[in-house]
């Protein structure tokens, strides 16, 4: 039990850094890269609105394939996005899963047991969950990767979101990774320092890692706060670069999303 959390802290925190150094993604020259930040993140998230709004499977189909294709064509690694998204679907549809039986007994039955069967009504809501949510998180991941957080800050101040919400995300973005620094490097001692496990030696260790990692998160709070000030923080958000005006992409860009909406609702 030791072991598995350790590793699972471990892997956690390797994810976390990988996340957080995977910057470059939003530099290089792809389609969404391409497109104006506000524009870019405007249509991606109506897209995910738009995949809660319908109900046609076929559709969500169509969006989830529109997802795939801007991430090849955003050059953002599939082996990122398959470590970002596996887990996620396989949560989802646990939690589907009783929604195969319903409506309860009732037919038509796609495979009857005993006293219960799989119903093509219970079928098609459990497949409608699990594609609306792989579909947000595949947006979230072309957000994430393909504008960048400091763009996406720059898009959001651009959109007039207050300035102490997006004080909050940039803290929190930026504690995280501290926080998970932190986590790693204090595992990396550990292991570089012990030959054997040793189960009393490992509680002792993980009580001692909680309570340092809790005493440590107020001292980062507060280091973190100071260094910025001393970079000329004031409090205001301002964004690294400033926004060009509408290009070819951008209007391409929103005559696909404007067609795909129209499709929607046409087929819907």
């Amino acid at each position: 039990m030791i072991d598995y959390i350790e590793k699972t802290l471990m892997d956690l925190s390797k994810y976390f850094r990988a996340v957080y150094f995977s910057e470059d993604f939003s530099s290089r020259n792809g389609f969404i890269q391409k497109v104006n930040p506000p524009i870019a993140f405007l249509v991606l998230i109506s897209f995910i609105f738009l995949s809660i709004l319908v109900h046609d499977i076929f559709i969500l189909i169509i969006l989830y394939t529109i997802s795939i294709s801007l991430i090849v064509l955003s050059r953002i690694p599939l082996s990122y996005y398959i470590k970002s998204i596996a887990f996620i679907p396989l949560f989802t549809a646990i939690i589907a899963l009783p929604y195969i039986f319903y409506p309860f007994s009732q037919p038509p039955f796609i495979y009857k047991f005993s006293f219960i069967g799989i119903t093509y009504q219970g079928l098609r809501y459990s497949s409608i969950l699990i594609l609306r949510v792989t579909i947000a998180v595949s947006f979230m991941i072309i957000i994430y990767y393909g504008i960048g957080f400091q763009r996406l800050i720059g898009s959001l101040k651009f959109l007039k979101i207050p300035d102490i919400f997006l004080n909050m995300i940039s803290f929190t973005y930026r504690y995280i990774f501290l926080i998970v620094s932190q986590v790693y490097d204090i595992f990396l001692s550990r292991k570089s320092k012990m030959c054997k496990s040793n189960k009393k030696i490992g509680r002792k260790w993980q009580s001692y890692l909680l309570g340092h990692i809790f005493v440590r998160s107020s001292v980062l709070g507060e280091n973190m706060y100071n260094s910025m000030v001393s970079r000329g923080y004031t409090g205001e958000i301002v964004p690294m670069k400033k926004n060009k005006s509408m290009q070819y992409n951008d209007i391409f860009f929103l005559a696909f999303f404007i067609l795909i909406i129209i499709i929607a609702f046409v087929h819907g």
